[in-house]
């Protein structure tokens, strides 16, 4: 098992929020302040620190949303934060073969009645 944690520069979030309204299942209106973030893979992970029982390494990279416009611009991601993976050494995979689950008793396919 695997742990991802983000961190995020808060102060490039300031003015980023969204106040959204909308009403809950009894019919009360509720308004609640939102900040939408994408949190997207790396192309090439970094291992960051290594120790005997696991390693941290840089899997994502969090960034604001862009909109329709921004991405037909060619604007660039907005990075506010990095995802950092921690990865257990007793989740490696181990190099075990498996016991075949139907082992084979001897008889040919061409042996069965039918």
């Amino acid at each position: 098992m695997s742990k991802l944690s983000i961190t995020v520069d808060t102060s490039k979030l300031q003015g980023k929020s969204v106040v959204r309204t909308y009403k809950n299942k009894d019919g009360q209106e509720v308004t609640v302040k939102e900040l939408k973030l994408d949190i997207i893979p790396v192309k090439d992970e970094k291992v960051l620190y290594t120790a005997d029982r696991y390693t941290l390494v840089k899997t994502h990279f969090v960034a604001l949303p862009q909109t329709k416009e921004q991405r037909e611009r060619g604007e660039q991601l907005q990075s506010v934060g990095a995802g950092i993976t921690t990865r257990w050494k007793e989740d490696e995979p181990k190099n075990t073969t498996k016991a075949d689950p139907f082992p084979s008793t001897g008889n040919d396919i061409d042996e069965l009645d039918f």
